[in-house]
């Protein structure tokens, strides 16, 4: 509640502690008037403003590109609004910014070894509006791009955004920005026994497509291109899986569709990620590590929150895959990559991936767009580049440092688990096989589930590291 979200932010549980609480998670902006009195707006007036005029001018565009109708700026753009796309996040997901299709290779005419039948697009939500200001002053005057320029300053600032604090999330923008930012996408209800209908919308993205070698994994051939897709079918994780498996109980045509392209799109995408386990100590450890929180998860019948079904794993290896092979895009085309420092060099970490999430990868896609599709200006230099990852990661660890939720240990440790415990301790004399959460000395006991403080573990154990611990004692 609000007390305990005040309780762990360290500040007095009034109504000044509660304002310093909003205006600490971003929520709020404090700023004196004339009279002292001190004000709190959501956002600075000019961020508002911006807003209000962003979110007018995207729905106008995007009425404009359903009539067929092409404005200032977007000409030049492929045209993929006839091939069908999905989107899969988690179901509580609100804005999207990633989306995979297929397509056969033999109408594209590229020229491409047969060891490769298809092609994998993958859509990102084109942010660069924001990141731009060449290509925005010359299309939409001096008014529009100050507008444009408070946004990306707002950005800037910001950093990141963060979904675990106690007061709600942290947004990298304002949520209407966002939603005008995101991809337009048709949600549909899988428990009406009707047959779907979809919207036709327009997203404006950037496009990377990529061929890998069906039989061994490795990557090909790849590209990047700005495009227009037609809104996608958007599923959840678990929606998808469930589709995968032949287990969804609602039957329609378009989720047949829906199955093949992401049938071919896992068979493609899964294998590069196992090629790349072969070649990358870090694409190894990486797995590790989300192996090691999979067993966690199952350890504790999910109440670790992490979950990693089919679907996971296809969206996961598309977003490495966006980001090792615009890694190799930029580095043959002599343009620094700008990313968060110490992350990714091993061209492992993602890059430009979530620019709805991350201001860093604002800046990625709009190097990109001027390096491979001429479009935005000229690259930034490697002077320009360190100046945006420094300054994104002072704002990251800015934002880092505001402390999350606490969790309640008795939301997992239920009395039916420390029942059993606790039966478990009778039965069975010394240590217990228990399996760490990666969380400071935290551990789960197999088999249980129950998750406890462990004493005379030196550091951080990494999550899926299997101990053994001596109960010493149990709070019910």
């Amino acid at each position: 509640d609000v007390r305990e979200s005040l309780r762990g932010m360290n500040l007095p549980m009034t109504p000044e502690g509660a304002k310093q609480a909003l205006i600490q998670i971003g929520h709020w902006t404090e700023s004196s008037s004339p009279t002292k009195k001190q004000r709190i707006d959501p956002w600075p007036k000019t961020v508002l403003e911006a807003a209000e005029w962003y979110c007018k001018m995207d729905e106008k565009r995007r009425d404009y590109l359903i009539r067929g109708e092409m404005i200032p700026g977007d000409e030049g753009r492929v045209d993929l609004t006839k091939l069908p796309c999905i989107c899969m996040d988690a179901s509580s997901t609100t804005f999207r910014d990633d989306a995979i299709g297929i397509r056969p290779r033999a109408p594209t005419g590229r020229r491409v070894t047969k060891a490769s039948k298809w092609e994998i697009l993958l859509h990102i939500a084109d942010v660069s509006d924001l990141y731009a200001p060449e290509a925005n002053v010359n299309r939409k005057g001096k008014p529009a791009a100050k507008y444009l320029e408070t946004l990306r300053e707002a950005a800037h600032s910001r950093g990141t955004s963060r979904y675990d604090l106690p007061l709600g999330p942290l947004h990298l923008l304002p949520p209407v920005v966002l939603h005008a930012l995101a991809l337009d996408t048709n949600t549909v209800d899988l428990t009406n026994q009707g047959p779907l209908r979809l919207e036709r919308g327009i997203n404006r993205c950037v496009t990377l497509w990529v061929y890998i070698d069906e039989k061994t994994g490795k990557l090909l051939d790849s590209g990047l291109e700005r495009t227009l897709i037609s809104s996608p079918l958007a599923l959840s994780y678990n929606a998808a899986t469930a589709l995968l498996d032949g287990t969804l109980p609602k039957e329609d045509a378009t989720l047949d569709k829906a199955k093949a392209i992401i049938a071919v799109a896992e068979r493609n995408l899964c294998r590069w990620s196992d090629f790349q386990r072969t070649k990358s100590k870090a694409a190894q450890a990486k797995e590790e590590r989300l192996s090691g929180r999979e067993m966690l998860g199952r350890e504790m019948n999910g109440n670790s929150g992490f979950e990693r079904t089919r679907s996971h794993r296809i969206v996961d290896s598309a977003l490495d895959l966006y980001g090792f092979a615009l890694n190799g895009l930029l580095f043959r085309a002599e343009a620094p990559v700008p990313r968060v420092l110490g992350n990714g060099m091993d061209r492992v970490g993602r890059v430009a991936s979530a620019p709805l999430r991350r201001y860093i990868d604002g800046v990625a896609q709009r190097q990109a767009l001027a390096a491979l599709c001429e479009y935005g200006g000229k690259p930034l230099t490697r002077k320009q580049v360190m100046y945006e990852s420094k300054s994104a990661t002072a704002a990251i660890n800015a934002v880092s440092n505001i402390k999350a939720s606490k969790r309640d240990n008795g939301s997992t440790n239920t009395l039916q688990v420390l029942q059993s415990l606790s039966m478990y301790i009778k039965d069975n004399d010394g240590p217990v096989p228990a399996m760490s959460t990666g969380k400071g000395n935290e551990v789960v006991i197999l088999g249980i589930g129950a998750t406890a403080s462990c004493r005379g573990i030196q550091g951080t154990l990494g999550p899926g590291k299997e101990i053994l611990v001596e109960v010493q004692s149990i709070d019910e």
